[in-house]
């Protein structure tokens, strides 16, 4: 069996219940741009060979769109070599337009500029952030923190805080009951 762990010709019950029948099932993650064309991930595939992908669905052609082991060496320099994974997984969220991805480490976020495979760290803060979310256009980050509401602009690199008033009964940017 390869790296996609293929389907045997003999099913036995242990295979069934195993994670290679698992991991054949399982489909690479995508992300559709604004653009027509495709982002994908295959988990499937070996860590030194696993990328993000940009896939043109009318010529059929694929092409990497990460350098995995420049955006690890990039992160690294945030988080220290101790903390980086071995291989980046699927994002919390792309751009519209396919070119920034957003992560969380240790609580706070981190845009990935794709092209480039730069990490920048958007948040540093005692507060866990959360709720983290692309505008439309793609230039600005809305996220959570302290139970307050930030947006930050990427191209000027300044956080604009909405509200003040979030505590443990203020919820402000979250759905409570």
């Amino acid at each position: 069996m390869n790296s996609y762990s293929e389907i045997p010709d003999n099913l036995t019950i242990d295979w069934l219940f195993s994670s290679d029948r698992t991991a054949a099932e399982r489909v690479p993650d995508h992300h559709w741009c604004e653009d027509g064309q495709a982002i994908i991930y295959d988990a499937n595939l070996p860590h030194s060979v696993r990328t993000f992908e940009l896939v043109d669905p009318v010529s059929l052609t694929r092409r990497p769109l990460l350098d995995m082991r420049k955006s690890l060496t990039s992160l690294s320099q945030h988080l220290g070599e101790s903390e980086i994974p071995a291989v980046l997984g699927w994002p919390l969220e792309f751009s519209r337009q396919g070119d920034k991805a957003l992560y969380y480490f240790n609580d706070d976020i981190y845009l990935l500029n794709l092209r480039e495979a730069d990490f920048i760290r958007i948040t540093q803060t005692v507060e866990k952030d959360t709720c983290a979310r692309f505008s439309p256009d793609g230039e600005k980050i809305a996220y959570v923190s302290g139970n307050n509401i930030f947006v930050y602009h990427i191209s000027e690199k300044r956080t604009l805080q909405l509200t003040g008033d979030g505590s443990e009964n203020i919820l402000n940017g979250r759905l409570s009951w």
